[in-house]
């Protein structure tokens, strides 16, 4: 298919921190961010930050809000 055994780790990865992100409630602090980080195998926040863009050209933050935004919307 094209793709090195590097990247489809590198978007399963990405995709195990969306399904994180999509499954937390309230507001994402410091410590959810780092917690992400760990359990999906991310050696820093950078490197979670760079696939975000890479992969949707947006950061982990604003995903989130937007996210957020769609599934709890303000009545």
């Amino acid at each position: 298919m094209g793709y090195s055994a590097k990247e489809i780790s590198r978007y399963e990865r990405f995709l195990k921190a969306v399904t994180m992100i999509q499954n937390i409630s309230g507001m994402a602090s410091k410590d959810n961010w780092f917690e992400i980080v760990e359990q999906c195998g991310y050696y820093d926040q950078s490197q979670l930050i760079n696939d975000f863009k890479h992969y949707m050209n947006v950061t982990p933050a604003k995903y989130f809000k937007l996210q957020h935004s769609i599934c709890n919307p303000v009545s």
